[in-house]
């Protein structure tokens, strides 16, 4: 995947960030005017920056003198050996103990950051952005955060405009007397009033946000520009670290930390953070007792509330239990008549007698089905109808509830030899319109007419095969 663009569209800065808060790996080209640039990332921090005008050797062999770390003398033998073995400079540097590990690492990050300065001052180029999932860099080498490279190069810039400042006209004379006034002196130690333990917390923003580059023709439009100081605290802001904590992560002065904070609050990404009262000086105030009165007041003038309190607390505590024991019988009664007569609850109103009646009737039949394919399966195992419906019941052919209808009266059950009959019973007398009678007749499992054989001869059919 890459994506590409232009710097008249997107600034560096803004791309490098993007690349940073996604945590892309990958190889950043930037193409200028007169070079050409590729950066390698990984997991967003820079760990690698090439020149296509200069190579990174030519550049570190440039860098390691500049910085006196190498004579040029020593440069140029360890550049012979390069062509005479064709290693990298990186591996003659340390082989023949030019330099140390640690000492190499830390110039090459010295060359990718002067690099990376030189670039971010282009205006006009374009970039293309190879995402990837594994990139080649120097083992060990400490990567370069952006956020850390953006803010070293706000400070550059920031420095160079104060050369030509009318400061410059001032005397040393001057300087002393700005230097004895306190008014002038920061303060040392935060005042009374500065509250370090202050905590902070992110705010949602409909807005995006971008860091102030500085670079020309940036506009606010719909976006919030934050100053890279800005933008690092608001980064490391988490609703839990105070503006101390946030003073040694960030290595920023109480000053600024607390004015940059103060930034954030005003353009609503932060909020000060409000913490509730501990639970046990809640606990305290709300259970507090109240004031007694005279009438608690027992002979000679003391409080006599003990047993007083022991009885309402005795009252109330049998005024509880008394409530979840009745809404415990309230709902085990509700559930029993549920249970019972369904239809009456699902079809309480009178109108609905016929909807009620055609319920109780589907009920029933589903009922006696369930009977009659648990008394033929008694009949199929002992070869006849159970003498009781409850021997079905002790065989968990049927359930013990199914030895009432839908109403819960008691079933009249008569069995003969090859068939039974069913009914409701009520007062005493069974309800001949509700009566069931079922046989084995037509059932080839059960039915011997199924299985006679005739005994008259029948002459063999004649078959031709072919």
């Amino acid at each position: 995947m890459s994506v590409e663009g232009s710097l008249d569209l997107f600034q560096l800065p803004e791309i490098l960030q993007i690349i940073a808060q996604q945590r892309k790996t990958g190889i950043l080209t930037v193409q200028g005017e007169n070079d050409i640039v590729a950066v390698t990332f990984l997991k967003g921090d820079v760990v690698g920056a090439d020149s296509l005008n200069q190579t990174g050797e030519e550049a570190l062999a440039a860098l390691l003198v500049e910085e006196g770390l190498l004579a040029p003398s020593e440069v140029s033998e360890a550049l012979n050996e390069v062509s005479v073995s064709g290693e990298q400079l990186h591996s003659v540097l340390v082989e023949k103990r030019f330099l140390d590990r640690s000492q190499l690492l830390s110039a090459l990050r010295m060359q990718y950051l002067g690099l990376l300065h030189r670039v971010l001052g282009w205006q006009e180029g374009d970039f293309k952005f190879y995402a990837n999932d594994e990139v080649s860099f120097e083992e060990g080498l400490e990567a370069i955060e952006v956020q850390g490279l953006l803010l070293g190069a706000a400070s550059q810039e920031s420095e160079l405009s104060m050369e030509g400042s009318p400061a410059e006209g001032l005397s040393e004379a001057d300087f002393g007397e700005f230097a004895e006034d306190p008014v002038l002196q920061p303060p040392q130690s935060p005042p009374e009033d500065v509250d370090l333990e202050a905590v902070f917390e992110r705010v949602p923003s409909a807005r995006p946000i971008r860091v102030r580059s500085g670079m020309p023709g940036e506009e606010e439009g719909d976006y919030i520009f934050l100053s890279p100081t800005e933008q690092q605290l608001l980064s490391r802001i988490d609703g839990r670290r105070t503006i101390r904590d946030l003073m040694k992560d960030g290595s920023l002065d109480w000053q600024t930390a607390v004015s940059t904070a103060e930034s954030l609050e005003g353009l609503a990404l932060v909020r000060r953070r409000q913490f509730r009262q501990p639970e046990e000086e809640l606990a305290e105030e709300v259970f507090e007792p109240p004031p007694l009165d005279d009438a608690f007041l027992g002979e000679g003038g003391h409080h006599e509330t003990h047993g007083r309190r022991a009885v309402v607390f005795s009252m109330d505590s049998t005024l509880a239990l008394g409530s979840v024991l009745l809404a415990f019988v309230a709902l085990a009664w509700l559930l029993g008549a549920f249970a019972s007569f369904p239809g009456s609850f699902l079809l309480p109103f009178p109108w609905q007698g016929k909807e009620r009646a055609a319920f109780e009737g589907q009920q029933r039949a589903a009922l006696y089905l369930k009977v009659d394919r648990g008394a033929k399966t008694f009949f199929l195992l002992d070869g006849q109808f159970p003498e009781r419906l409850q021997s079905l019941a002790g065989r968990h052919l049927i359930g013990v509830n199914d030895l009432r209808d839908p109403r819960s009266r008691p079933l009249r059950y008569e069995p003969s030899d090859i068939r039974y009959e069913l009914a409701p019973v009520e007062q005493g007398e069974p309800i001949a319109e509700l009566a069931a009678d079922e046989a084995i007749t037509g059932d080839f499992l059960l039915d011997l007419d199924f299985y006679s054989i005739d005994d008259r001869e029948v002459e063999q059919p004649l078959v031709l095969l072919d």
